[in-house]
């Protein structure tokens, strides 16, 4: 035979061998059979299930289609509305697509076009006072509800909020933080937005609200809401983030911490890309929504394990009151009565202790703080610009007219914006330098004088070890 033609000694290798490859061919012909019918079987199912699909489509569209063409029509209405000042003759629509026409549109920002509705809000009867008697009776007013705040920590807030839009309240839980917006707001009949921050936050639609492509709505929030009344108003308007760091302030508030640096004039952030063809509010000009002169930023934070720490961007663009402990009641003569006061009325109060020359800081006097500003630098390379040189400027004039001395509000500034700086270090330098630091003020301004820095300073030392 053949198979000891080709050499094989044994016949039924030979044969098994001949099988394995007419099993190769076969298996190999058959794959183009097998990769056909799958194709035409997968064709088949395709079809049967977009036919499916397309007859439950058409019968949901029959269903709904009245209110399709509804909505089409006012679109359409909308778009001959905007096209008005062309020279075309508008055609007579039917009846029926008159009487939709007559339908109410519905409004992006209803709530921001009922304010513009109402128009402007004036406060008729103003309380005449000086900022001396002011703080005293804010103190009064919240000692007759029980709620304790030292004439220092309320100096501090007062011209904190001459200083700076952007006012932090720092400390334990329990410590009264919230409740002193809530007492000056009452204190003053002013208004007044309390947002609870969320740990979920990450930029400014948690904030402002945003647009829902699903809905084709505006979600319009209270901040947006109450931020937008506040240009019609002639009140304080404080805007309060409770718990401020629960999520990163720089995230969400970034928009704000950006304009706020600008003059007044560019206070103004980007809510709403308008599309054309929407009824916009009043004043949300190119979709911007403007922050008004009589609006501040006033923030709570926690300062324990479950917060994120603010960082130095944040602090340096607000005024820091630390509250360090719950205050025991406070015994005054003072009035208790809410007075009644504008923003400008405030502002203006404000203006006239800064341009007063016996509140401010004389040559002598200013020398004397860059002197301890420049060990400061030497020292620890802690370094801080003109930002914060302004904000001393107006802070001390301020605190001075509230009935404090220039001592105290030096002593607040450096120990909340500077010395607060060293809090975090660890160098073994700290100790020998903070000792020097310490000699410098007791020399410069006496012992005992610069209370708040010397607390802090005795807090590192601690901590050092």
């Amino acid at each position: 035979g053949l198979y000891k033609m080709l050499g094989v000694n044994d016949k039924d290798i030979f044969l098994n061998l001949l099988k394995a490859l007419l099993v190769a061919v076969c298996f190999f012909a058959a794959i183009p059979v097998v990769v056909g019918v799958a194709y035409y079987v997968l064709n088949a199912v395709i079809f049967v299930v977009g036919f499916i699909c397309a007859f439950m489509y058409n019968v949901f569209m029959m269903g709904t289609r009245p209110f399709m063409d509804k909505k089409a029509d006012k679109m359409g209405n909308t778009i001959v509305n905007n096209a008005a000042a062309a020279p075309v003759e508008v055609v007579v629509k039917t009846e029926n697509a008159k009487e939709e026409n007559e339908e109410e549109v519905k409004e992006l920002f209803p709530s921001l076009i009922e304010i513009d509705n109402k128009g402007e809000e004036k406060t008729e009867e103003i309380t005449e006072l000086s900022l001396d008697e002011f703080v005293r009776r804010f103190q009064s007013y919240a000692a007759s509800k029980n709620i304790y705040y030292e004439l220092p920590l309320l100096r501090s807030y007062l011209a904190g909020m001459a200083s700076s839009k952007m006012v932090i309240l720092k400390g334990l839980s329990g410590t009264g933080k919230s409740m002193l917006p809530r007492m000056f707001t009452e204190f003053t009949q002013s208004n007044a937005n309390f947002s609870p921050v969320q740990a979920t936050w990450r930029d400014k639609t948690d904030l402002l609200g945003y647009y829902s492509e699903f809905s084709k709505t505006f979600k319009t929030t209270d901040f947006l809401r109450d931020l937008y009344k506040a240009s019609y108003n002639d009140k304080v308007n404080t805007m309060v983030l409770d718990e401020m760091n629960l999520s990163r302030v720089e995230y969400y508030f970034a928009d704000f911490l950006s304009v706020l640096e600008y003059p007044s004039s560019d206070w103004k952030i980007r809510v709403y890309d308008p599309m054309g063809g929407e009824n916009i509010p009043a004043k949300l000009t190119g979709g911007y929504v403007t922050i008004p002169e009589n609006t501040w930023f006033i923030g709570t934070a926690n300062t324990d394990d479950s917060t994120f720490t603010i960082t130095d961007k944040v602090y340096d663009r607000a005024i820091i009151i630390d509250f360090s402990e719950k205050i025991k009641p406070i015994e005054t003569d003072y009035p208790s009565d809410v007075v009644s006061v504008t923003a400008e009325q405030l502002q203006k109060l404000f203006d006239e202790a800064i341009a007063n020359e016996e509140y401010r800081l004389s040559e002598e006097e200013e020398n004397k703080f860059l002197e301890v500003c420049d060990f400061l630098k030497d020292s620890f390379d802690i370094r801080f610009g003109n930002r914060i040189m302004v904000q001393i400027e107006n802070f001390v004039p301020v605190y001075v007219a509230l009935g404090g001395s220039k001592e105290e509000a030096l002593d607040f500034m450096l120990a909340r914006k500077i010395v607060s700086k060293l809090e975090g270090l660890y160098e073994d330098y700290l100790r020998d330098e903070l000792i020097k630091l310490t000699k410098l003020l007791n020399t410069t301004y006496g012992k005992g004088v610069f209370t708040e820095t010397e607390a802090i300073i005795a807090k590192i030392m601690k901590r050092l070890g």
